[in-house]
């Protein structure tokens, strides 16, 4: 009888273990969360960098090969770290830009997980975008 109790608590447990990782992801899961969290930071320091060059110049860049470190801050990140692939710039308008990467998990999903940011855009697919506009001093 003890060890019917006993197995049955054992399997008691192993459920419980094996509900647990499946509600909250298990360590793959979290390991991609904390690299889309890092995107979105590289993302913000980039969108920064670029809206204090482009106040300092007037005019936004035109692309991140020729983006100029901005004074007083460290250079943001330009490339995933983990895919390698740029992150993507798109001028929208005189004082206007955005910086998108794509996330490994669904970003409506990650909207909890993810820092939050007011400018976080969702775009098609698993792409996020900051908008911003350089910083104008009139």
């Amino acid at each position: 009888m003890n060890r019917i109790l006993f197995i049955g608590f054992c399997l008691a447990v192993a459920f419980a273990i094996g509900v647990g990782l499946w509600v909250v992801g298990g360590p793959e899961y979290a390991r991609m969360v904390e690299q889309d969290r890092q995107r979105v930071f590289d993302l913000d320091a980039l969108a920064d960098q670029i809206a204090c060059v482009g106040q300092a110049k007037r005019v936004l860049p035109d692309n991140l090969q020729g983006l100029e470190p901005c004074f007083g801050r460290q250079e943001a990140n330009r490339n995933d770290a983990v895919t390698n692939d740029p992150y993507r710039y798109t001028v929208l308008g005189p004082d206007t830009f955005e910086v998108c990467a794509d996330l490994a998990i669904d970003p409506k999903a990650a909207r909890r997980t993810l820092p939050y940011k007011n400018d976080l855009v969702l775009r098609g697919g698993n792409t996020v975008c900051l908008e911003r506009r350089k910083f104008t001093a009139d």
